[in-house]
Protein backbone atom coordinates (compact mmCIF):
# COMPACT_ATOMS: atom_id res chain seq x y z
CA UNK A 1 0.00 0.00 0.00
CA UNK A 2 1.11 3.28 -0.57
CA UNK A 3 0.43 6.51 1.04
CA UNK A 4 2.13 10.18 0.38
CA UNK A 5 4.23 8.50 -1.88
CA UNK A 6 5.67 6.16 0.61
CA UNK A 7 5.28 2.22 0.90
CA UNK A 8 3.61 1.00 4.57
CA UNK A 9 4.69 -2.29 5.66
CA UNK A 10 1.90 -5.04 5.69
CA UNK A 11 2.15 -4.68 9.68
CA UNK A 12 1.44 -0.88 9.59
CA UNK A 13 -1.63 -1.74 6.81
CA UNK A 14 -2.96 -3.64 9.27
CA UNK A 15 -2.70 -1.64 12.47
CA UNK A 16 -4.23 1.40 10.70
CA UNK A 17 -7.15 -0.71 9.51
CA UNK A 18 -8.12 -1.97 12.96
CA UNK A 19 -7.69 1.83 14.62
CA UNK A 20 -10.07 2.98 11.78
CA UNK A 21 -12.58 0.62 12.47
CA UNK A 22 -12.44 0.95 16.54
CA UNK A 23 -13.01 4.87 16.61
CA UNK A 24 -16.10 4.40 13.80
CA UNK A 25 -17.56 1.88 16.52
CA UNK A 26 -17.14 4.23 19.42
CA UNK A 27 -18.64 7.23 17.11
CA UNK A 28 -21.42 5.03 16.70
CA UNK A 29 -21.76 3.75 20.48
CA UNK A 30 -21.84 7.27 21.39
CA UNK A 31 -24.93 8.13 19.31
CA UNK A 32 -27.33 5.47 20.37
CA UNK A 33 -29.89 5.21 22.56
CA UNK A 34 -31.44 2.70 24.92
CA UNK A 35 -35.72 2.33 24.36
CA UNK A 36 -37.66 3.68 26.32
CA UNK A 37 -39.51 1.28 28.58
CA UNK A 38 -43.21 1.36 27.63
CA UNK A 39 -46.18 2.26 29.74
CA UNK A 40 -47.78 -0.67 31.16
CA UNK A 41 -51.22 -0.69 29.73
CA UNK A 42 -52.74 -0.29 33.28
CA UNK A 43 -51.74 2.90 33.44
CA UNK A 44 -53.97 4.02 30.37
CA UNK A 45 -56.75 1.25 31.12
CA UNK A 46 -57.84 0.35 34.44
CA UNK A 47 -58.08 -3.65 34.78
CA UNK A 48 -61.13 -5.30 35.38
CA UNK A 49 -60.33 -8.87 37.80
CA UNK A 50 -63.48 -10.09 38.59
CA UNK A 51 -63.13 -11.12 42.42
CA UNK A 52 -60.71 -8.81 43.44
CA UNK A 53 -60.79 -4.88 44.58
CA UNK A 54 -58.46 -2.96 42.37
CA UNK A 55 -56.68 -0.11 42.82
CA UNK A 56 -54.37 2.04 40.22
CA UNK A 57 -53.26 5.28 40.76
CA UNK A 58 -50.72 7.77 40.15
CA UNK A 59 -48.42 10.46 41.47
CA UNK A 60 -46.68 13.54 40.03
CA UNK A 61 -42.51 13.56 40.30
CA UNK A 62 -42.69 17.82 40.00
CA UNK A 63 -45.29 17.63 43.03
CA UNK A 64 -43.11 14.99 44.77
CA UNK A 65 -39.90 14.95 43.67
CA UNK A 66 -38.05 12.44 46.48
CA UNK A 67 -41.34 10.26 47.18
CA UNK A 68 -43.44 10.09 43.73
CA UNK A 69 -43.88 6.14 43.85
CA UNK A 70 -44.51 6.28 47.64
CA UNK A 71 -47.29 8.74 47.02
CA UNK A 72 -48.48 6.51 44.34
CA UNK A 73 -48.48 3.16 46.01
CA UNK A 74 -50.61 5.32 48.72
CA UNK A 75 -52.75 6.65 46.64
CA UNK A 76 -53.78 3.55 44.91
CA UNK A 77 -54.44 1.74 48.22
CA UNK A 78 -56.50 4.32 48.80
CA UNK A 79 -58.35 4.16 45.75
CA UNK A 80 -58.67 0.02 46.28
CA UNK A 81 -60.41 0.88 49.90
CA UNK A 82 -62.67 3.08 48.32
CA UNK A 83 -64.11 0.61 46.31
CA UNK A 84 -65.42 -1.17 49.87
CA UNK A 85 -68.42 -0.67 50.27
CA UNK A 86 -69.79 0.74 53.65
CA UNK A 87 -73.47 0.67 54.68
CA UNK A 88 -75.99 0.02 57.30
CA UNK A 89 -77.45 -3.08 57.37
CA UNK A 90 -81.18 -3.60 59.21
CA UNK A 91 -80.87 -4.26 63.04
CA UNK A 92 -77.48 -3.10 62.94
CA UNK A 93 -76.54 -0.89 66.34
CA UNK A 94 -76.82 2.33 63.92
CA UNK A 95 -80.06 1.19 62.61
CA UNK A 96 -81.94 0.59 65.69
CA UNK A 97 -80.66 3.40 67.62
CA UNK A 98 -82.47 5.75 65.63
CA UNK A 99 -79.59 7.94 64.65
CA UNK A 100 -80.02 10.99 62.50
CA UNK A 101 -78.17 10.84 58.91
CA UNK A 102 -75.12 13.34 59.90
CA UNK A 103 -74.08 10.55 62.80
CA UNK A 104 -74.60 7.26 59.85
CA UNK A 105 -72.78 9.77 57.27
CA UNK A 106 -70.27 10.53 59.97
CA UNK A 107 -69.08 6.47 60.74
CA UNK A 108 -69.39 5.98 56.90
CA UNK A 109 -66.04 8.37 56.50
CA UNK A 110 -64.52 6.62 59.53
CA UNK A 111 -64.99 3.32 58.20
CA UNK A 112 -63.80 4.80 54.76
CA UNK A 113 -60.59 6.22 56.01
CA UNK A 114 -59.48 3.39 58.56
CA UNK A 115 -60.08 0.96 55.73
CA UNK A 116 -56.74 2.75 53.58
CA UNK A 117 -55.24 2.10 56.81
CA UNK A 118 -56.05 -1.59 57.87
CA UNK A 119 -55.90 -3.48 54.45
CA UNK A 120 -54.50 -6.50 54.85
CA UNK A 121 -53.43 -9.21 51.53
CA UNK A 122 -53.39 -6.73 48.92
CA UNK A 123 -50.55 -7.70 46.09
CA UNK A 124 -48.50 -4.94 44.35
CA UNK A 125 -49.15 -6.14 40.90
CA UNK A 126 -46.76 -3.65 39.24
CA UNK A 127 -45.26 -0.32 39.35
CA UNK A 128 -44.05 2.43 36.54
CA UNK A 129 -42.16 5.35 36.17
CA UNK A 130 -41.17 8.00 33.89
CA UNK A 131 -39.68 11.51 33.55
CA UNK A 132 -42.62 13.21 35.01
CA UNK A 133 -44.90 10.58 36.61
CA UNK A 134 -44.69 7.29 39.00
CA UNK A 135 -48.10 4.34 38.89
CA UNK A 136 -48.89 2.13 41.46
CA UNK A 137 -51.31 -1.09 40.79
CA UNK A 138 -52.39 -3.01 43.97
CA UNK A 139 -54.99 -5.50 43.87
CA UNK A 140 -56.95 -7.56 46.85
CA UNK A 141 -59.08 -10.85 46.44
CA UNK A 142 -62.24 -10.05 48.02
CA UNK A 143 -62.24 -13.79 49.17
CA UNK A 144 -59.18 -12.58 51.07
CA UNK A 145 -60.50 -9.30 52.65
CA UNK A 146 -63.91 -10.87 53.27
CA UNK A 147 -61.67 -13.80 55.28
CA UNK A 148 -59.88 -10.92 57.09
CA UNK A 149 -62.60 -8.86 57.98
CA UNK A 150 -64.54 -11.86 59.78
CA UNK A 151 -61.30 -12.55 61.91
CA UNK A 152 -60.75 -9.26 63.25
CA UNK A 153 -64.53 -8.96 64.37
CA UNK A 154 -64.06 -11.86 65.94
CA UNK A 155 -61.48 -10.45 67.73
CA UNK A 156 -63.10 -7.17 68.28
CA UNK A 157 -66.31 -9.33 69.36
CA UNK A 158 -63.60 -10.72 72.60
CA UNK A 159 -62.41 -7.64 72.98
CA UNK A 160 -66.00 -6.13 73.51
CA UNK A 161 -67.08 -8.80 75.56
CA UNK A 162 -64.48 -8.78 78.16
CA UNK A 163 -65.89 -4.91 78.69
CA UNK A 164 -69.75 -5.69 78.95
CA UNK A 165 -69.05 -8.21 81.13
CA UNK A 166 -67.07 -6.08 83.49
CA UNK A 167 -69.37 -3.40 82.84
CA UNK A 168 -72.19 -6.27 84.47
CA UNK A 169 -70.13 -7.10 87.28
CA UNK A 170 -69.14 -3.08 87.62
CA UNK A 171 -73.42 -2.91 88.21
CA UNK A 172 -73.71 -5.55 90.45
CA UNK A 173 -71.00 -3.88 92.55
CA UNK A 174 -73.01 -0.81 92.05
CA UNK A 175 -69.82 0.78 90.79
CA UNK A 176 -71.38 2.68 88.18
CA UNK A 177 -68.72 4.78 87.03
CA UNK A 178 -67.02 1.93 85.96
CA UNK A 179 -69.77 0.03 84.60
CA UNK A 180 -70.49 3.10 82.09
CA UNK A 181 -66.94 3.43 81.11
CA UNK A 182 -66.80 -0.24 80.82
CA UNK A 183 -70.29 -0.08 78.49
CA UNK A 184 -68.29 2.33 76.61
CA UNK A 185 -65.27 0.66 75.78
CA UNK A 186 -67.26 -2.36 74.68
CA UNK A 187 -69.12 -0.29 71.84
CA UNK A 188 -65.80 1.50 71.00
CA UNK A 189 -64.50 -1.79 70.44
CA UNK A 190 -66.75 -2.34 67.88
CA UNK A 191 -66.88 0.65 66.20
CA UNK A 192 -65.83 -0.73 62.72
CA UNK A 193 -68.82 -3.01 62.46
CA UNK A 194 -71.44 -0.71 63.99
CA UNK A 195 -73.10 -0.56 60.28
CA UNK A 196 -73.53 -4.64 60.69
CA UNK A 197 -75.49 -6.77 63.03
CA UNK A 198 -72.68 -8.08 65.68
CA UNK A 199 -73.76 -10.98 67.26
CA UNK A 200 -72.26 -12.46 70.46
CA UNK A 201 -72.05 -16.32 71.39
CA UNK A 202 -71.09 -16.80 75.07
CA UNK A 203 -68.68 -19.29 75.77
CA UNK A 204 -71.75 -21.10 78.44
CA UNK A 205 -73.85 -21.72 75.99
CA UNK A 206 -76.29 -19.07 76.20
CA UNK A 207 -78.23 -16.99 73.98
CA UNK A 208 -76.66 -15.10 71.35
CA UNK A 209 -77.22 -11.19 71.00
CA UNK A 210 -76.27 -8.61 69.19
CA UNK A 211 -73.38 -6.98 71.42
CA UNK A 212 -72.69 -3.69 70.60
CA UNK A 213 -76.59 -3.15 71.11
CA UNK A 214 -76.11 -4.91 74.64
CA UNK A 215 -73.69 -2.12 75.68
CA UNK A 216 -75.96 0.71 74.79
CA UNK A 217 -78.41 -0.78 75.99
CA UNK A 218 -76.86 -1.48 79.58
CA UNK A 219 -75.37 2.29 79.58
CA UNK A 220 -78.92 3.72 78.87
CA UNK A 221 -80.34 1.40 81.86
CA UNK A 222 -77.54 2.30 84.13
CA UNK A 223 -78.02 6.43 83.92
CA UNK A 224 -81.94 6.44 83.90
CA UNK A 225 -82.14 3.79 86.72
CA UNK A 226 -79.76 6.21 88.94
CA UNK A 227 -82.02 7.73 91.73
CA UNK A 228 -81.66 11.15 93.23
CA UNK A 229 -83.64 11.57 96.20
CA UNK A 230 -83.04 14.57 98.42
CA UNK A 231 -83.19 14.39 102.12
CA UNK A 232 -85.80 17.69 102.37
CA UNK A 233 -88.25 18.87 99.51
CA UNK A 234 -87.21 22.62 100.29
CA UNK A 235 -84.67 24.44 102.13
CA UNK A 236 -85.37 27.18 103.84
CA UNK A 237 -82.82 29.99 104.67
CA UNK A 238 -82.72 32.99 107.44
CA UNK A 239 -81.12 35.49 109.00
CA UNK A 240 -80.00 33.12 112.33
CA UNK A 241 -78.06 30.54 109.50
CA UNK A 242 -76.77 34.07 108.00
CA UNK A 243 -78.16 31.92 104.62
CA UNK A 244 -76.26 29.21 104.93
CA UNK A 245 -77.58 25.49 104.35
CA UNK A 246 -76.65 21.87 103.16
CA UNK A 247 -78.98 20.38 100.36
CA UNK A 248 -78.56 16.50 101.51
CA UNK A 249 -79.24 13.96 98.70
CA UNK A 250 -78.81 10.00 98.28
CA UNK A 251 -77.98 8.44 95.21
CA UNK A 252 -79.67 4.99 94.35
CA UNK A 253 -80.17 2.31 91.96
CA UNK A 254 -82.08 -0.58 91.49
CA UNK A 255 -83.34 0.16 95.74
CA UNK A 256 -79.75 0.28 96.36
CA UNK A 257 -77.52 3.28 97.70
CA UNK A 258 -74.82 3.96 95.19
CA UNK A 259 -71.34 5.08 96.65
CA UNK A 260 -68.73 6.98 95.45
CA UNK A 261 -71.25 8.91 92.15
CA UNK A 262 -70.10 12.03 91.13
CA UNK A 263 -72.08 14.84 91.40
CA UNK A 264 -72.49 18.54 89.78
CA UNK A 265 -74.91 21.18 91.37
CA UNK A 266 -75.37 24.65 90.41
CA UNK A 267 -77.33 27.24 91.43
CA UNK A 268 -77.97 31.11 91.12
CA UNK A 269 -76.46 33.08 94.08
CA UNK A 270 -78.49 36.58 92.46
CA UNK A 271 -76.68 37.88 89.29
CA UNK A 272 -73.78 35.49 89.42
CA UNK A 273 -74.19 31.83 89.18
CA UNK A 274 -71.88 28.61 91.06
CA UNK A 275 -71.49 25.18 90.13
CA UNK A 276 -69.35 22.86 92.81
CA UNK A 277 -69.00 19.16 92.36
CA UNK A 278 -69.09 16.45 95.49
CA UNK A 279 -69.16 12.78 95.42
CA UNK A 280 -71.26 10.40 97.22
CA UNK A 281 -70.35 8.63 100.39
CA UNK A 282 -70.52 4.65 101.23
CA UNK A 283 -74.32 5.37 102.04
CA UNK A 284 -74.59 7.07 98.74
CA UNK A 285 -75.37 10.10 100.73
CA UNK A 286 -73.85 13.94 99.38
CA UNK A 287 -73.89 16.94 101.40
CA UNK A 288 -73.87 20.00 98.91
CA UNK A 289 -73.13 23.46 100.77
CA UNK A 290 -75.22 26.16 99.92
CA UNK A 291 -74.37 29.93 101.04
CA UNK A 292 -72.95 33.02 99.37
CA UNK A 293 -76.50 34.66 97.83
CA UNK A 294 -76.67 38.19 97.44
CA UNK A 295 -78.85 40.51 99.39
CA UNK A 296 -82.57 40.42 98.74
CA UNK A 297 -82.75 36.88 96.87
CA UNK A 298 -85.70 35.73 97.72
CA UNK A 299 -85.88 32.44 96.19
CA UNK A 300 -83.66 30.26 94.41
CA UNK A 301 -82.95 26.56 92.85
CA UNK A 302 -80.31 23.67 93.40
CA UNK A 303 -79.74 21.77 90.73
CA UNK A 304 -78.55 18.40 91.00
CA UNK A 305 -77.22 15.89 88.27
CA UNK A 306 -75.15 13.27 87.17
CA UNK A 307 -73.70 15.02 83.88
CA UNK A 308 -71.70 13.33 81.29
CA UNK A 309 -68.64 15.33 81.63
CA UNK A 310 -68.70 14.51 85.29
CA UNK A 311 -69.38 10.92 85.35
CA UNK A 312 -66.72 10.51 82.45
CA UNK A 313 -64.57 13.41 81.71
CA UNK A 314 -63.15 12.29 78.34
CA UNK A 315 -66.31 11.43 76.70
CA UNK A 316 -66.60 14.26 74.74
CA UNK A 317 -63.46 13.17 72.92
CA UNK A 318 -64.13 9.16 72.95
CA UNK A 319 -65.22 7.76 69.55
CA UNK A 320 -68.71 6.70 70.67
CA UNK A 321 -69.94 10.07 72.06
CA UNK A 322 -72.13 10.97 68.57
CA UNK A 323 -73.81 8.02 69.41
CA UNK A 324 -74.64 8.08 73.64
CA UNK A 325 -74.84 11.74 74.01
CA UNK A 326 -78.30 11.78 73.76
CA UNK A 327 -78.51 9.37 76.41
CA UNK A 328 -80.72 11.35 79.78
CA UNK A 329 -78.55 11.51 82.54
CA UNK A 330 -80.35 12.23 86.26
CA UNK A 331 -81.12 15.43 87.45
CA UNK A 332 -83.13 17.01 90.34
CA UNK A 333 -83.87 19.97 91.80
CA UNK A 334 -84.54 21.48 95.44
CA UNK A 335 -86.30 24.76 96.02
CA UNK A 336 -84.53 27.18 98.25
CA UNK A 337 -86.17 29.92 99.65
CA UNK A 338 -84.68 32.89 101.45
CA UNK A 339 -87.06 34.71 104.63
CA UNK A 340 -85.83 38.29 104.61
CA UNK A 341 -84.32 39.65 107.40
CA UNK A 342 -86.39 41.63 109.94
CA UNK A 343 -84.84 44.81 111.01
CA UNK A 344 -85.62 46.91 114.15
CA UNK A 345 -84.36 50.53 114.34
CA UNK A 346 -83.96 52.23 117.41
CA UNK A 347 -82.25 55.88 117.35
CA UNK A 348 -81.35 58.80 119.33
CA UNK A 349 -80.62 61.77 116.83
CA UNK A 350 -79.91 65.54 118.37
CA UNK A 351 -79.07 68.61 117.62
CA UNK A 352 -76.56 70.57 119.31
CA UNK A 353 -76.60 68.26 122.29
CA UNK A 354 -80.71 68.57 122.08
CA UNK A 355 -83.13 65.29 122.03
CA UNK A 356 -85.61 65.32 119.41
CA UNK A 357 -84.26 65.92 116.26
CA UNK A 358 -86.71 63.83 114.43
CA UNK A 359 -85.53 60.62 112.61
CA UNK A 360 -83.71 62.02 109.46
CA UNK A 361 -81.04 59.04 109.27
CA UNK A 362 -83.41 56.16 110.64
CA UNK A 363 -85.58 56.93 107.82
CA UNK A 364 -83.39 57.34 105.44
CA UNK A 365 -82.18 53.89 106.39
CA UNK A 366 -85.24 52.56 106.90
CA UNK A 367 -86.56 53.45 103.01
CA UNK A 368 -83.28 51.79 101.85
CA UNK A 369 -83.35 48.61 103.65
CA UNK A 370 -86.95 48.43 102.32
CA UNK A 371 -86.25 49.44 99.02
CA UNK A 372 -83.45 46.16 99.25
CA UNK A 373 -86.01 44.14 99.81
CA UNK A 374 -85.80 43.96 103.87
CA UNK A 375 -89.10 43.87 106.36
CA UNK A 376 -88.66 46.51 108.93
CA UNK A 377 -90.74 46.02 111.61
CA UNK A 378 -91.66 48.37 114.77
CA UNK A 379 -91.87 45.39 117.33
CA UNK A 380 -87.89 44.48 118.84
CA UNK A 381 -88.98 41.14 119.73
CA UNK A 382 -89.96 40.46 116.10
CA UNK A 383 -86.79 41.35 114.92
CA UNK A 384 -83.96 39.44 113.14
CA UNK A 385 -82.04 42.09 114.05
CA UNK A 386 -81.55 45.88 115.55
CA UNK A 387 -79.52 48.63 114.17
CA UNK A 388 -79.38 51.44 116.62
CA UNK A 389 -78.31 54.77 115.36
CA UNK A 390 -77.04 57.73 117.70
CA UNK A 391 -76.16 61.20 116.02
CA UNK A 392 -75.82 64.35 117.34
CA UNK A 393 -73.93 67.78 115.88
CA UNK A 394 -72.16 70.53 117.04
CA UNK A 395 -71.04 74.45 116.27
CA UNK A 396 -68.12 74.68 114.54
CA UNK A 397 -67.89 78.26 113.38
CA UNK A 398 -69.26 81.30 111.53
CA UNK A 399 -68.13 83.96 109.71
CA UNK A 400 -69.59 85.95 106.36
CA UNK A 401 -73.05 85.16 107.21
CA UNK A 402 -72.66 81.02 107.05
CA UNK A 403 -72.73 78.32 109.98
CA UNK A 404 -70.93 75.36 110.22
CA UNK A 405 -72.34 72.53 112.01
CA UNK A 406 -70.34 68.69 112.29
CA UNK A 407 -72.44 65.70 112.78
CA UNK A 408 -71.01 62.81 114.68
CA UNK A 409 -73.02 59.02 114.32
CA UNK A 410 -72.58 55.66 115.57
CA UNK A 411 -74.70 52.77 113.97
CA UNK A 412 -74.07 48.96 115.06
CA UNK A 413 -76.19 46.24 114.03
CA UNK A 414 -76.69 43.81 116.71
CA UNK A 415 -78.14 39.85 115.87
CA UNK A 416 -81.07 38.67 118.21
CA UNK A 417 -78.73 38.03 121.27
CA UNK A 418 -77.15 41.40 121.35
CA UNK A 419 -73.98 40.45 119.89
CA UNK A 420 -72.95 42.97 117.33
CA UNK A 421 -72.39 42.50 114.08
CA UNK A 422 -71.06 45.52 112.25
CA UNK A 423 -70.26 48.78 113.39
CA UNK A 424 -69.06 52.04 111.89
CA UNK A 425 -68.66 55.39 112.85
CA UNK A 426 -69.85 58.65 110.64
CA UNK A 427 -67.73 61.94 111.98
CA UNK A 428 -67.26 65.82 111.19
CA UNK A 429 -69.74 65.44 108.55
CA UNK A 430 -70.06 69.02 107.55
CA UNK A 431 -73.20 71.02 106.94
CA UNK A 432 -72.77 74.93 105.91
CA UNK A 433 -76.22 77.16 105.88
CA UNK A 434 -77.13 80.80 107.05
CA UNK A 435 -78.36 79.44 110.14
CA UNK A 436 -77.29 76.96 112.86
CA UNK A 437 -80.26 74.79 112.31
CA UNK A 438 -80.50 74.81 108.72
CA UNK A 439 -76.68 73.95 108.97
CA UNK A 440 -77.66 70.86 111.39
CA UNK A 441 -80.10 69.98 109.09
CA UNK A 442 -77.55 70.12 105.86
CA UNK A 443 -75.07 67.69 108.14
CA UNK A 444 -77.68 65.21 108.54
CA UNK A 445 -79.09 65.51 105.05
CA UNK A 446 -75.16 64.72 104.36
CA UNK A 447 -75.14 62.04 106.64
CA UNK A 448 -78.11 60.04 105.10
CA UNK A 449 -76.37 60.04 101.92
CA UNK A 450 -73.19 58.32 103.15
CA UNK A 451 -75.39 56.09 105.38
CA UNK A 452 -77.44 54.75 101.92
CA UNK A 453 -74.17 53.83 100.17
CA UNK A 454 -71.42 52.21 101.24
CA UNK A 455 -72.65 51.79 105.07
CA UNK A 456 -75.83 50.58 103.69
CA UNK A 457 -73.90 48.07 101.04
CA UNK A 458 -72.13 47.01 104.01
CA UNK A 459 -74.98 46.36 106.52
CA UNK A 460 -76.67 44.26 104.04
CA UNK A 461 -73.77 41.85 103.15
CA UNK A 462 -73.21 41.41 106.68
CA UNK A 463 -77.33 40.41 106.96
CA UNK A 464 -76.02 37.36 104.23
CA UNK A 465 -73.17 36.55 106.00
Amino acid sequence: MTFAGRHLPMGGRLSGLVMTLLGLLAVGCGTQRPAAQPAPTWTQQRPQVPGYYIGVASASKQQYPFDALDMAQKRALSDMAGQISVRVEASSLLETAQRNDQVNEQFSQRIRSSSAEDLAGYELMGSYENKTEAWAYYRLSIATYERIKQERKAAALGVAAGFYHSAEEAVAARDLVTACDRYLRGLEALEPYWGEVNRYQPADGGNAFALDQACLKGLTQVLSGIRLEPLDKELVLNFSSHYRGVVVVQARYDGRVVPNLPLAFRYNRGTLPTRREARTDADGMVQLPVDGFEAGVRHAQVIVSCPWNVLLPDVATRSAWDLVKGIVTPEITVPVRLIQPVIYIESQESLYGRPGAGKRLSDAVAAALTERGMAITHQPAQADATLTISADTRQSGSGQGFYTALLDATLILRDKQGAPVLQRNLERVKGVQTNWDNAAEEAYRKASMEIRGAFLDELLQKLYQ
